[in-house]
């Protein structure tokens, strides 16, 4: 124990001697979420600087390099990026940890949002002897990827498996199933879509005067939503939807509430006011789900259009659940609504 003790208190004299030059403030970025996204070249670079100035060229830099529209304005990987990183803070913080710095949040940071997730109850038994009532439960949670995302990163098939720790809310990711550490590498230099660069240009993004200012841009979703949500209506199918109906087409369906295991939930959202361009997130429990659309025009209704969709409940247990639907404006103003139902 006294040989570990040594060799830990060695690493982080390394650590503290690798950063000595930069301020708290950068230190703090670089264990930030961000942390998920580096290259190993890049760790390598930062522990070398010198001070903040550098550290401050480094981190526009950074961004710079994943601008997958350089020259212009707006860097649309970091926008995304500070996305998924809120959506991690409100999904998946455990006890005392941002939700962007667990397990889930690194894996959903780096990889995106899931296609679908099933989530099961799992027994832990207790050691032999113990009474039957001293068995624990937990949950085992597993996450999939589309195939076009996986045959991207070199792998067949992609999901990442999360168990939880008995008795908290923390889960670990299983490292035994799921593609995670074969693709993770991969992911991340497929990010880097401007390698060459190796000067911050004088289009990038001044993403360091955010950080060492003290008082960084809001992050997405505090811009005001300029939309609004209006019904949300769920239903095993969209047979009975009209959307050129002469009179309300909503009005007309027939809404539920409880659903057969194994089934599809259909659903379709009334938004309203701006019917342009939108990200849709979904979530049962810790499933979840991201779309792109446009809502479609109601005849009937003026100035509101349709936001249609369906989920698998395949791998949900019979109970109650939620539906959390989140909508996103390009300006990043969000949106949510949920409506409680039963599988039967």
């Amino acid at each position: 124990m006294r040989v570990k003790l040594i060799v830990v208190t060695a690493v982080l004299m390394i650590a503290g001697i690798a950063e000595a030059g930069l301020s708290k403030t950068a230190r703090e970025w670089r264990r930030g979420p961000e942390k998920f996204i580096m290259s190993d070249e890049e760790e390598r670079a930062w522990k070398a600087l010198p001070s903040d100035a550098e550290a401050a060229r480094f981190i526009d830099l950074f961004w710079a390099r994943r601008d997958p529209t350089a020259g212009t304005p707006r860097n649309e990987f970091r926008e995304e990026f500070l996305q998924r990183v809120r959506f991690a803070e409100g999904s998946f913080t455990e006890k005392r940890t941002r939700g962007s710095l667990t397990e889930r949040g690194q894996v959903y940071i780096l990889l995106g949002p899931p296609e679908a997730g099933t989530s099961e109850a799992m027994t832990m038994k207790g050691h032999e002897g113990m009474s039957g009532a001293s068995a624990r439960h937990a949950e085992n949670v597993v996450w999939t990827w589309p195939r076009e995302v996986a045959v991207s990163l070199g792998v067949p098939k992609l999901f990442a498996t999360f168990n939880q720790v008995v008795g908290t809310d923390m889960f670990t990711r299983d490292t035994k199933f799921g593609q995670f550490s074969n693709v993770s590498a991969v992911a991340i230099q497929k990010n880097i879509v401007n390698p060459d660069l190796t000067a911050v240009p004088e289009w990038a993004l001044r993403v360091s005067d955010e950080v060492f200012s003290g008082a960084p841009a809001p992050p997405p979703g505090k811009a005001e939503a300029l939309g609004r949500i209006g019904r949300l209506v769920l239903m095993s199918d969209f047979n009975s939807l009209n959307l050129e109906a002469d009179s309300d087409p909503l009005a007309l369906l027939q809404p539920m509430t409880e659903f057969a295991p194994e089934s599809d939930l259909a659903y379709v959202l009334e938004y309203c006011e701006n019917l342009g361009q939108l990200k849709v997130e979904t979530k049962i429990n810790d499933m979840a789900a991201t779309s792109e659309l446009m809502p479609a025009p109601m005849k009937a209704v003026a100035g509101c259009g349709a936001v249609p969709g369906v989920l698998s409940l395949s791998g949900f247990n019979r109970g109650s659940y939620e539906l959390r639907i989140t909508t996103i404006e390009p300006n990043g103003g969000r949106l949510t609504t949920k409506q409680a139902f039963r599988i039967k």
